[in-house]
């Protein structure tokens, strides 16, 4: 009975030592897992929120690409009324009004621009059209930054406006400008094209009739920009504490001088996210759990293949993948043992180095499949010829060493 029991004890000894093996394993995973856990948490949320700034940076710069193309599209109308033969005969030569009104002021009126006005030579206004913006008294102090950029009067790009066209220039003006500024205390894209021909305009714009159209940054315009660009509620406000939980972007001149502030109901991607990933993390704490059990599980069996693996590994760092022969590390070591015999016991041995004439002739023009056939031929053919004792190397490449 003796012996028997003490198995039993040793048994219970060694279980209650993989017991502790255990949880002394569990704890660390256990806090491995609350940590990634937490991890995983933090990541989604500054996802998020990183996916929300995103989504409204790209959404405030397609609102100004927005307002920019709405820019050039009211100067490719004026363009192209301004730039013909008629144009110049009725504008620049001599003026028609009724041509003017016909012509110009009604016909880009019926594209929506809400103010149409052609200045003289001597920049005095000749015609105005006002559309639904009722009657204003004075409309010179809102043309006057377009007109002077045309006549070349300024030296910078003035104040309280946005310069639409990237390579609009205060001191080389062309024959256009476009601008985003306050129009009849309003926030308008101002459009100003110069009359004539290109020859016509070769000398300046100094005495040449400017047509000039405005388009308030209102409802109707917001209301289109909002529809392409899929953004709820798109518009102007006074005050940055009117957004709520909407967005809000101002357009300021260089000076810092705000000409307007846009709000709208953004996009939350980062909501989206949250709601997409919580159903993997809870499939991954499952995962964890599983992780954990198998972990236990298999700790046994890791350990067997791991000794199998050390095995191999030990054999392919003393063996040359390719021929199966002792590599170089090998050679060394076998070398250093048999000069200590020869110098103990007076035991004979040589060594010959070996190597292949025009062997990176063969893998230059055959390919290296083909050199790799030839190192095995000619490890065949020198173990074929060596002693059970001997020993067969290859230290690299088309080299070989015998040591006999």
């Amino acid at each position: 009975m003796l012996p028997s029991a003490q198995s039993e004890i040793a048994g219970e000894r060694k279980g209650s030592r993989w017991d502790q093996a255990r949880v002394s394993l569990v704890m660390p995973i256990g806090a491995i897992v609350a940590v990634a856990i937490i991890c995983v948490v933090v990541a989604v949320l500054t996802s998020a929120q990183r996916a929300d700034e995103v989504s409204f940076n790209t959404e405030r710069e397609l609102i100004r690409q927005a307002l920019i193309d709405h820019s050039e599209r009211a100067l490719r109308l004026v363009d192209s009324v301004v730039t013909t033969p008629d144009a110049t005969l009725k504008l620049r030569d001599s003026f028609d009004p009724q041509w003017a009104d016909r012509h110009v002021g009604t016909w880009l009126a019926s594209f929506n621009d809400d103010v149409v006005v052609i200045v003289g030579a001597d920049d005095q206004i000749e015609y105005t059209h006002i559309g639904d913006a009722g009657a204003a008294s004075d409309l010179r102090p809102d043309l006057a930054p377009s007109i002077d950029l045309l006549r070349a009067r300024l030296a910078a790009m003035p104040g309280r406006a946005i310069a639409v066209l990237a390579t609009q220039e205060a001191a080389k003006p062309g024959r256009s400008t476009a601008l985003i500024q306050r129009f009849l205390d309003k926030p308008a894209i101002v459009a100003a094209v110069a009359v004539g021909s290109d020859a016509d305009l070769a000398a300046g714009n100094d005495r040449a009739p400017i047509v000039i159209v405005a388009k308030y940054i209102g409802t109707r315009v917001l209301g289109k920009i909002g529809e392409h660009l899929q953004l709820g509620a798109l518009r102007e406000i006074d005050d940055p504490a009117q957004t709520g939980d909407d967005r809000a972007i101002e357009l300021a001149d260089a000076q810092g001088d705000v000409i307007t502030r846009l709000a709208w109901k953004p996009t939350r991607p980062g909501a989206a996210i949250v709601a997409s990933v919580l159903p993997f993390i809870a499939v991954a704490l499952a995962g964890f759990a599983l992780l954990v059990g198998l972990v236990m599980r298999y700790m046994r069996r890791t350990a067997a293949a791991i000794v199998a693996g050390e095995r191999q590994l030990r054999h392919l760092a003393w063996h040359d993948p390719v021929s199966g022969l002792p590599n170089r590390i090998y050679f060394g070591e076998r070398l250093e043992q048999a000069i200590g015999e020869v110098r103990g016991d007076g035991t004979s041995a040589a060594v010959f180095y070996i190597d292949l004439d025009h062997f990176k002739d063969v893998n230059d023009t055959l390919g290296h499949h083909i050199g790799d056939e030839l190192i095995l031929n000619v490890t065949q053919r020198l173990s074929r010829i060596m002693r059970g004792d001997d020993l067969v190397a290859r230290l690299g490449g088309d080299e070989f060493a015998i040591i006999t």
